[in-house]
Formats: C-alpha cells, structure tokens, sequence
C-alpha cells in the first residue's frame, strides 16, 4: 500500500462511521470502474479485430445510415412558453 494511500485511510478512521461507509461504497464503485476500465482497454489493445468488429457491429446498429441522415431546424425553446 502507498503512503498516500495509509494516510488517507488514517483520516477516514477518524470519521463517523457512516461516513466511512458512504466513503467506502464510493471507492468500492471506483475500483470496480478501474477494473473494468482496465480489461476493456487491455482486450482492445490486443485485439484490433475486437474493436474493428464493434466498431462494424456500431455502424450497423445505427438507424439511419450516416450518409442518409439531414440535420433538424434549430429550435427555440426559451420561446416556447
């Protein structure tokens, strides 16, 4: 563990309980988040096929094909009242 790290787990020792479990669900979701941060970007970096496919499998899933789409008119919404 890194010093940084002890000594902010001091100060949330310090804290009432139920801020250290608010604290705690915080970095609990945080590290998850890493986590999965960390295996999408380890699998895409080792399988351009990987991220070309989702790539294809994006582009088809699209409703209007892009050359097909039109830009909206501009609305107004603060006159809308």
């Amino acid at each position: 563990m890194t010093e940084r790290l002890e000594t902010v787990i001091e100060k949330l020792r310090q804290l009432p309980e139920t801020d250290q479990d608010t604290i705690a669900a915080h970095l609990d979701d945080a590290i998850d988040a890493l986590r999965s941060d960390r295996k999408w970007e380890h699998l895409l970096a080792n399988s351009p096929e990987t991220l070309a496919a989702l790539a294809e499998e994006a582009r088809a899933a699209e409703v209007v094909p892009s050359a097909e789409s039109h830009d909206l008119p501009p609305t107004d919404c603060a006159n809308k009242n």
